[in-house]
């Protein structure tokens, strides 16, 4: 049995190997349980004390869920009604951990975003983001799809080579493609690579001899960009999945960082761009599309969570953006364009093509 800080349960009667009559029964101590069971289309319920008798748990998923420590009392047993499966037991799973993500969200989007921390931040935007990986159809505050993505550049006929799948969920900050420069067998890093649109035609570009890695924050934006690169049968890709002010990989490694809106979404800033310096070859570059501003953004313009997801709540201005990529190591920080799209609501919002290299010779301290 999993238990989180304050007691809360999440168990299964029975297991789907011992081939239990035609149900399975899950049972979710929290009032997040009602929600759940207006989310499963199909499925018998009824309220009462969970049963901890004869529990088994799948603690691998469960414990990766992050059950939240505010869910209450109250219990929601649910049978499926027909035999089970392990994609049955995934299902729900995913649905609990969706609601419960969502619940979380709620809860910060009650505050005001001066009163967030980091942390909560970041668990809101892979909330959201996660979101727009799984119901890319569904409605957002931003843009989202492949009217955005062809606004800003992406052509018409290099998306309908692509799988639906890997423009549905496209929601950049702009287009950085005509300035991104990868080479045939260079490392690229793609820092919020999303569902992999940008980061398939870098692996593109770089080749067999290259290499590709795509870091975002969202899980499921990984599975859905993991799925579109081995259904496009790219081979050279690896994925991280975390946040970029955090990354994964060894100093000194990769030629070229690019991203398209990772900056506004991460609270810490500047400890993305140290990283980005950290990670880049001396001699080495990134480039990247952003959205800045051309004045300070008054208060009033940042109220909550949802200013943060549209890009504006966590934007620079454009010489503050660039001396922090100064101060961060990185040298020749410029913008390459600039100009307005979907994205840039704000009047005083601006989509920019931004790069700074890395010095030859120099050393990460």
């Amino acid at each position: 049995m999993l238990h989180d800080a304050c007691g809360d349960v999440v168990v299964l009667n029975g297991h789907p190997d011992l081939r239990l009559p035609n149900t399975l029964n899950v049972s979710i101590v929290g009032r997040v349980g009602s929600e759940i069971l207006s989310r499963l289309e199909g499925v018998a319920a009824s309220t009462g004390s969970a049963c901890h008798e004869g529990t088994v748990t799948l603690s691998p998923v469960l414990e990766a869920m992050g059950i939240s420590p505010e869910l209450g009392m109250g219990a929601v047993r649910f049978s499926l009604g027909r035999t089970t499966t392990p994609a049955d037991i995934e299902y729900v799973v995913e649905r609990v951990k969706e609601t419960v993500a969502r619940n979380d969200t709620k809860r910060t989007s009650q505050k005001r975003l001066s009163d967030m921390t980091g942390g909560e931040i970041q668990a809101a935007v892979a909330d959201r983001y996660g979101q727009v990986a799984r119901t890319p159809g569904a409605e957002f505050n931003f843009s989202v799809g492949r009217k955005f993505a062809e606004s800003v550049g992406y052509g018409t006929e290099r998306l309908d080579s692509l799988p639906a799948s890997m423009w549905e969920s496209f929601t950049g900050a702009g287009n950085p493609q005509p300035y991104v420069d990868p080479r045939p067998g260079e490392t690229v890093l793609d820092l919020g690579c999303g569902a992999g649109l940008d980061l398939y035609l870098y692996a593109k570009a770089v080749g067999p001899q290259g290499k590709a890695y795509g870091l975002d924050l969202s899980e499921s934006m990984i599975a859905k960009a993991r799925h579109n690169m081995e259904a496009m049968a790219v081979g050279n890709v690896e994925f991280l999945c975390g946040p970029a002010d955090a990354i994964p990989l060894p100093d000194a490694s990769v030629d070229l960082v690019t991203g398209n809106g990772i900056y506004n979404l991460s609270p810490d800033k500047a400890a993305v761009m140290r990283e980005v310096s950290r990670v880049l070859k001396p001699g080495g570059r990134t480039v990247f599309a952003e959205i800045v501003l051309n004045a300070e953004l008054p208060d009033d313009a940042r109220k909550d969570i949802n200013d943060w997801f549209r890009c504006i709540g966590g934007a620079l201005p454009e010489p503050h953006f660039l001396s922090q990529l100064s101060a961060a190591g990185l040298v020749d920080a410029r913008i390459l364009w600039k100009g307005r799209n979907a994205r840039t609501g704000h009047p005083l919002s601006l989509s920019a093509v931004i790069r700074a290299e890395k010095k030859e010779g120099s050393r990460q301290e």
